[in-house]
């Protein structure tokens, strides 16, 4: 297997909480923003990027899988991180072998700059095993004056957790980052 410049390898295996469903080696998908030929072998391949931006070119990096309720869901970064639009869109499905269930409004993490939140983007989503809460890890970047988003602050970051809710039919609430602790 070969891999080009401008690929984000994820490695997918749905196991149970004590992976007793892990009998494979995971299975390897690969996302793109780039033209995804030149991978070769028998890996799977998923052009994901065209159903979930639609029309939009702006997909660049990373996509954190998570489950929720049956249903797996992939969490895609927009925009390169020195974009001051740099924020997170979803989508889901019953399998990441199947369609996707793309909403229209599926942008879930921006910049709110009023509040001082800029670059909000890699994200980890953390579920507690004892309960139904799951928290999204991300970083954002930090202006030096909190009001306004310089270049060098793409080099400056914090990391928050803030809760990632859910509605009844599967969607993302979308997030609004705080500056104060969750609870």
């Amino acid at each position: 297997m070969k891999e080009q410049e401008g690929l984000d390898k994820i490695f997918y295996e749905h196991a149970n909480a004590d992976f007793r469903g892990l009998a494979n080696a995971p299975k390897p998908l690969f996302f793109s923003s780039k033209d995804s030929a030149g991978i070769d072998g028998d890996i799977i391949l998923i052009d994901i990027i065209k159903k979930i931006m639609k029309n939009q070119t702006s997909f660049r990096q990373g996509a954190e899988v998570f489950y929720h309720n049956e249903l797996c869901y992939f969490l895609l970064l927009e925009n390169d991180m020195g974009n001051p639009d740099y924020r997170v869109r979803y989508t889901n499905t019953m399998s990441p072998f199947r369609p996707l269930n793309i909403s229209e409004k599926n942008l879930i993490l921006e910049k709110i700059p009023e509040h001082g939140n800029y670059g909000t983007g890699h994200n980890s989503v953390i579920q507690t095993t004892d309960s139904d809460t799951s928290n999204m890890v991300y970083h954002r970047f930090i202006p030096s004056n909190r009001s306004e988003l310089e270049p060098t602050a793409v080099y400056n970051r914090e990391f928050c957790i803030d809760k990632l809710k859910l509605n009844t039919d599967g969607s993302i609430k979308p997030l609004v980052p705080k500056v104060s602790r969750i609870n």
